[in-house]
C-alpha cells in the first residue's frame, strides 16, 4: 500500500520541476496562484480529498464533490471508452477528400506547378483507393484531452495509447493545480511530447493549438480527443479553426514555387525598396497617409473621400482601383500583393490609363502582365517571402490589407488613417467588399453551418461585429504588426465601420477637419524622388553570391534526396523512419530564414506527409510494391520541385 503522503508530494514536486523547466509560462502562471493565495487575493474554490483509496475535489461553496467519491471508476470508463474507429471524436486535418483516377491522370499531365494538386494526386489517390476505408487506426499518435480535472483519466488512457503528442486543455488553473498532486506530468513527457493549454483565452489557444498542429505534424492526419463533459465545447470549435487557418491550406507549394521564381524577373531591371526608406519629413507631414482597403466601409463614405482625397497622400491596395477609377479619386500610391493573373481583373484599360501618374508599390510576386504595363520609372518592388536582396524591404503578412498597414508602419509615417480595412461583414448588407471587387460576396450571418461561419469581434464604431475566418486571421496580422513595429510617435486613426484594432484611434470621418486640399504635384514629385534615392537595381557582388548559394544548396539537397530514391525498405516502419529523418534534414528554422526551396519543400511535406503517414496507419494489407510506389512518387516530386527552382534560377539570371 502506497504512503498518499509521499505519493502526492513526489507527484507535486516533479511536475513543478518539469514544468518549470519545459513550459515556463504555465509555471509564472502557477507561482502567480500561489502568491494570490498565499496573500489573500484569492479565494480557493476547490480542496483536495482522499477517501476510501480514492481522490476527489470537493467544491467548497457547496460541499458538492466533483467526482462523487469514484475518480478511479471514471478514469477507468474514460480508458474503456476509448476506440480507435475514426469516426469517434476525431478532427480531420487534411482537405483534399476524393481524387479520382482521373482526376490523379489529369493533375499528373498538366503543365508543372500550376495546380496544387501536380505531383500530389496520384499520391492521395493511391493512399484512398489502397486503405481499407479507413474504419480504424493502427496507432493514435496525436491526443487531445479536453478537461483536465484530476487527471486520473489521461494516465489512464495514456497507458493504453502511449501517444507521441499530447494537447492537454483545461481552463480551471486552480483545478488543474490540484491535478499536480494526483498524476505525474514528467513521467507522461519522457515518451511523449505534452502541449499545455491551461487558462488560456481565445488569441493564446489559437497560438498554442497551432503549436500542437505544427508539432510532429506528419501525424496529423487525424487526431483523437476526449472531453470531460464538464467541459465546454468552445475550445473544440476554436481546434478546428486552427485547422482551417494552417498556412499551408492557403499558400500550396506549387503556388510558393512559381511565385518565388517571379522576383528573379525584376532583379535586373527592378527598382527594390531599401528597408531604411522612411516618409518622415515636413512635405508627408502636410498631408497624412490615407490607406484606402476594399471593404464596405470604402463605399460607405465615398462622398467624404472624394471631397477629402487632396488632404491626404492616398495608399490604395489594388483591389480599391474599379472603385476609385469609377468615383474619380485618385491615389499617390498603389500597393500590389497577389501573384496571381486573377488579381489582373483590377487592372482594365481604363484603370491603367486612371492610375498613369500614381507611384506603384509592388510585391515582386505581381505578374509580368501588369507590371509590363506600367510605367518603370514610377514602379518599386519589395520582396515578400524571398531573400534575394540584402536591404530590400521585406514586409510578411498574409493578405494585401494586412501588408500596406505593415508598409506604412515601417515607413515611419506618423499619422496613418485607415478606411475600408474593415475585415468584417458589413452590419446592413453582410457584404464582404465594395462592390467593385472581384471576390465581392455577401454572408448570411444567420446561416448555422462551418462552411458559412461567422465570428464576433470586437467593433470599431459599434460594440460588435460579425467576420469570417479568413479575414478573423487577417485582424490577428494586423495586430500582431501594430505591437512588433509601431512607434511611439506613430498614431493609427482607424475610419471604418469594420473590426477595432489593437492600439488604434476609432474616429468617424464627420470629426476630421480636412486641411491642405492643395494640388498634389509636389507631393508626388517628392515620393517619387525618396523611393529612388532609397532604392537599388540589379545585384551587386554579396547578391550574386547568395543566388550562387541557393543553388549550392539546391544542388546539395538533392545529392541528399537521391540517396532515399535509391533506398529499398522492407516494411512501412522504415519507410516512416526514413521520412522523419528526411524532413529533419531538409526543413530547420535557420534553413527557412535563408532558402525559397527550404519553404517549398516544407509545404509540400505539410501538405502531403500525413497522407502517406496514415496509409501505413490504417492500412493492413500493403507490400513492398506499394512501399516501393509511395517512395517513387512521393520523392520523384522533390526532384522535380528542385530541378524546376535550379533551371529557373540559372535561366533568369543568364537572360
Amino acid at each position: 500500500m502506497i504512503d498518499i503522503n509521499e505519493y502526492v508530494t513526489k507527484n507535486f514536486n516533479d511536475n513543478i520541476e518539469y514544468i518549470e523547466n519545459q513550459h515556463p509560462k504555465l509555471f509564472s502562471l502557477l507561482s502567480s496562484l500561489d502568491n494570490a493565495i498565499a496573500n489573500a487575493q484569492y479565494q480557493e474554490k476547490y480542496e483536495l480529498v482522499y477517501e476510501n483509496d480514492s481522490f476527489d475535489v470537493l467544491e467548497k461553496s457547496t460541499k458538492i464533490a466533483l467526482y462523487d467519491g469514484q475518480s478511479k471508476r471514471h478514469a477507468e470508463a474514460s480508458a474503456n471508452s476509448l476506440d480507435y474507429k475514426i469516426e469517434h471524436d476525431t478532427f480531420e486535418t487534411f482537405n483534399e477528400k476524393n481524387v479520382s483516377d482521373e482526376d490523379a491522370n489529369k493533375y499528373s499531365s498538366i503543365e508543372p506547378f500550376t495546380h496544387r494538386l501536380y505531383g500530389m494526386g496520384k499520391i492521395i489517390n493511391f493512399t484512398q483507393k489502397k486503405s481499407l476505408q479507413k474504419e480504424s487506426l493502427k496507432s493514435i499518435d496525436k491526443y487531445i484531452f479536453y478537461g483536465v480535472g484530476l487527471g486520473l483519466h489521461i494516465e489512464a488512457i495514456h497507458k493504453i495509447i502511449n501517444s507521441k503528442v499530447y494537447l492537454i486543455i483545461e481552463d480551471d488553473l486552480e483545478l488543474f493545480r490540484l491535478s499536480l498532486f494526483t498524476i505525474n506530468y514528467k513521467n507522461l513527457s519522457k515518451n511523449s511530447k505534452i502541449i499545455f493549454s491551461v487558462f488560456e483565452g481565445d488569441e493564446e489557444f489559437s497560438n498554442t493549438a497551432t503549436e500542437f498542429l505544427q508539432e510532429q505534424y506528419y501525424y496529423n492526419h487525424y487526431i483523437k480527443m476526449f472531453r470531460l463533459l464538464s467541459h465546454s465545447d468552445a475550445k473544440i470549435n476554436q481546434f478546428r479553426d486552427a485547422i482551417l487557418q494552417q498556412a499551408h491550406f492557403g499558400f500550396h507549394h506549387s503556388n510558393l514555387l512559381l511565385h518565388y521564381m517571379k522576383g528573379l524577373n525584376y532583379l535586373q531591371e527592378g527598382n527594390f525598396l531599401n528597408r531604411s526608406i522612411k516618409f518622415t519629413d515636413d512635405i508627408f507631414m502636410q498631408k497624412p497617409f490615407l490607406l484606402l482597403a476594399a471593404g464596405p466601409s470604402l463605399q460607405n463614405h465615398q462622398d467624404w473621400l472624394k471631397e477629402n482625397q487632396n488632404s491626404f497622400t492616398i495608399v490604395a491596395i489594388a483591389a480599391t482601383l474599379p472603385f476609385l477609377a469609377k468615383h474619380d479619386i485618385k491615389p499617390d500610391i498603389v500597393v500590389q500583393l497577389d501573384a496571381y493573373e486573377s488579381s489582373a481583373q483590377h487592372f482594365s484599360d481604363e484603370v491603367f490609363d486612371f492610375i498613369k501618374d500614381s507611384i506603384y508599390i509592388f510585391s515582386a510576386k505581381v505578374p509580368e502582365s501588369i507590371v509590363s504595363r506600367l510605367n518603370k520609372n514610377q514602379l518599386f518592388f519589395f520582396e515578400n517571402g524571398t531573400n534575394y536582396k540584402e536591404n530590400s524591404l521585406k514586409p510578411s503578412s498574409p493578405c494585401a490589407g494586412s501588408t500596406t498597414y505593415q508598409l506604412a508602419l515601417l515607413f515611419g509615417v506618423k499619422d496613418i488613417y485607415l478606411l475600408g480595412l474593415d475585415l468584417a461583414l458589413d452590419n446592413a448588407t453582410g457584404k464582404t467588399h465594395v462592390d467593385t471587387h472581384v471576390n465581392a460576396r455577401s454572408v448570411n450571418t444567420q446561416k448555422d453551418n462551418y462552411e458559412h461561419k461567422t465570428y464576433k469581434v470586437a467593433g470599431n464604431t459599434q460594440e460588435s461585429v460579425s467576420t469570417i475566418l479568413l479575414f478573423k486571421s487577417s485582424i490577428s496580422a494586423i495586430d500582431y504588426s501594430t505591437k512588433m513595429l509601431k512607434q511611439k510617435n506613430q498614431t493609427v486613426y482607424n475610419l471604418g465601420d469594420g473590426a477595432k484594432f489593437f492600439d488604434t484611434v476609432s474616429l468617424s470621418t464627420e470629426e476630421i477637419k480636412a486641411k491642405n486640399k492643395s494640388d498634389k504635384k509636389e507631393l508626388h514629385k517628392h515620393t517619387l524622388l525618396v523611393c529612388k534615392n532609397n532604392s537599388t537595381k540589379g545585384l551587386n557582388q554579396s547578391e550574386q553570391e547568395n543566388i550562387q548559394d541557393k543553388l549550392i544548396h539546391a544542388r546539395k539537397t538533392k545529392e541528399y534526396i537521391q540517396d532515399y530514391t535509391n533506398a529499398s525498405y522492407k516494411n512501412p516502419s522504415a519507410f516512416i523512419e526514413a521520412l522523419i529523418i528526411l524532413v529533419n534534414a531538409t526543413v530547420s528554422d535557420e534553413l527557412l530564414m535563408k532558402y525559397e526551396l527550404t519553404k517549398v519543400l516544407d509545404t509540400y511535406y505539410r501538405r502531403i506527409l500525413s497522407y502517406i503517414f496514415d496509409y501505413f496507419n490504417t492500412n493492413e494489407k500493403y507490400s513492398k510494391e506499394d512501399i516501393s510506389l509511395m517512395n517513387e512518387l512521393f520523392f520523384s516530386h522533390i526532384l522535380e520541385i528542385i530541378d524546376y527552382y535550379d533551371n529557373s534560377i540559372k535561366s533568369k539570371l543568364n537572360r
